[in-house]
């Protein structure tokens, strides 16, 4: 009863997971649009939260040793979040002709590589 029960879980699971539409990968630019918001708005609070929240989930991939999209950092121990975000950010404010070039993912993987990289 027991295996077949997780049988017939894994069958939906597969079948919900097949069904589900196509998604294209957030753009360079419209990540940009949440980094860059202006301060003190509405805007701000929710879009750099979103941003932020992006950055840092590149960033605990790049940390657990995996590469993104070819990218690979060594982020040091005791690095903030804050400081994290904050050279991505940077890096693709000086790199904004580029940011309808690869999707986002691409990008800020490419900036953490930049502000932290391996030796």
């Amino acid at each position: 009863m027991y295996r077949a029960r997780h049988t017939v879980m894994a069958i939906m699971l597969v079948c919900m997971a097949s069904s589900a539409p196509a998604r294209e990968p957030t753009g360079g630019a419209s990540l940009w649009t949440g980094c860059s918001a202006d301060f003190f708005t509405q805007a701000y609070y929710e879009s750099y939260a979103a941003c932020r929240a992006y950055v840092v989930g590149i960033a605990d991939v790049l940390t657990g040793g995996d590469s993104v999209a070819g990218h690979k950092a060594c982020i040091p121990k005791g690095t903030s979040k804050a400081d994290i975000t904050e050279k991505a950010v940077s890096w693709l404010e000086a790199s904004s002709s580029r940011l309808n070039e690869a999707p986002a993912h691409q990008l800020v993987a490419e900036a953490i590589s930049k502000a932290y990289p391996c030796d």
